[in-house]
């Protein structure tokens, strides 16, 4: 079994890479957007934090919605209100009504789409391929990296927001046709998941979703206020990081495969945290703060590539991988949330983006304690 002998999973891939052209020229341009348009850096960070806490409140939502429908139908109902929410961003011009349209439109269109769409990866996917398939998607979603924000930040120059964030909310829409011939998987209404897994769940999900709001959030922040609040330089640069990091998730997937769980967790996390020191140092001056983001880019598919795969295999064993992300979701939101509040009260105060930024180091280092602490009580004699 290698990257493209599982027919389900290469759909995975196709909706991965138009769902990560509409992040990459969409998303990433959402809250540099709403830095340009005029909102306080506070506010940004707090809108930040009110996303995460409403996909924790509309996620109650999913369970019920997917027993009654099945998993995939309610994956597509996430992408097609996300999709909706990019309708009001281009119009928001301070903290009133269109931003809270668009931030309830975006929260609830995440809660139904990343539990659904991690739940259908793990389930669909082959346990002795794991690392090869996640990092496979994680080299199409870098493509998407590279041409998205070229797009993203034309379309933002050129023709303006509203028609920029029309652009990739038509690509999220788009992204729904290769799902339309997966399995429509039904939930088991008597499956049980034990409590340990519930707690790995929200515990690891917890911290990466820490780690990506204190730097990765910060980060970007930053970068476009280093590069002169330009959407054509930021997006020149994320495109140009993004080539950097498009095949290295596949050596680690492959070494997961291979047996060496331990080994590629520590290489992925220690590649996020050198990428984490760089950055709280180097954010202030273009040079260095390209050359972070060039490293983060080599790292994100080393960390994604270790933590799905493992991930995705104890979310498969759990009994209900739908419950186990629904889980895992909800303590990524309030690991995001707490980063995003944390980062809000810290530039209130009059703190740069160092202290923001340099935060983010606990996420890495609270993954890796959470995987390696998993495979010491399922695979104690495990080595590497």
């Amino acid at each position: 079994m290698r990257f493209f002998d599982n027919s389900a999973i290469n759909r995975i891939y196709l909706h991965s890479a138009l769902f990560g052209l509409s992040e990459r020229s969409g998303d990433a341009f959402v809250f540099v957007f709403l830095l340009k348009a005029g909102l306080a850096l506070p506010i940004v960070f707090l809108s930040l934090a009110a996303i995460v806490f409403l996909r924790l409140v509309f996620r109650q939502m999913v369970l019920p919605f997917a027993r009654r429908f099945g998993i995939r139908p309610t994956l597509i109902v996430g992408i097609a209100i996300g999709a909706l929410a990019y309708i009001p961003i281009g119009y928001v011009r301070d903290a009133g009504p269109t931003l809270i349209l668009f931030l309830v439109l975006l929260g609830l269109g995440d809660a139904f789409y990343w539990a659904c769409f991690h739940a259908t990866s793990a389930k669909l996917g082959d346990v002795e391929a794991r690392g090869a398939q996640v990092s496979a998607v994680q080299v199409v979603y870098s493509m998407s990296s590279i041409i998205g924000p070229l797009l993203g930040g034309l379309l933002q120059v050129s023709a303006g927001p509203i028609f920029a964030f029309l652009f990739a909310g038509l690509m999220r829409l788009l992204s729904v046709w290769p799902l339309l011939s997966t399995p429509n998987t039904k939930i088991d209404t008597s499956a049980k998941i034990d409590s340990k897994s519930k707690l790995f769940a929200a515990q690891v999900y917890f911290f990466d979703g820490f780690g990506n709001a204190a730097s990765g959030n910060a980060f970007s922040l930053a970068l476009f206020i280093t590069l002169g609040q330009s959407f054509q330089r930021f997006g020149l640069a994320l495109a140009g990081a993004a080539m950097l990091g498009a095949v290295m998730g596949l050596g680690i997937g492959r070494l997961f495969d291979l047996g060496h769980h331990k080994w590629s967790t520590s290489i992925g996390m220690c590649a996020v945290a050198l990428f984490v020191i760089v950055a709280t140092f180097g954010y202030g001056h273009a040079f260095t703060a390209v050359a972070a983001l060039a490293l983060g880019a080599i790292a994100g598919p080393l960390y994604a590539s270790a933590y799905n795969a493992r991930v995705y295999n104890l979310s498969k064993a759990s009994g209900d991988a739908l419950r186990f992300q629904i889980w895992g979701e909800g303590g990524w939101d309030l690991g995001a949330a707490s980063g995003c509040i944390i980062a809000a009260l810290l530039v209130w105060s009059g703190f740069s983006f160092t202290l923001p930024i340099a935060l983010g180091l606990i996420g890495p280092f609270g993954v890796w304690f959470t995987l390696h602490q998993s495979y010491q009580i399922s695979e104690p004699s495990l080595r590497k």
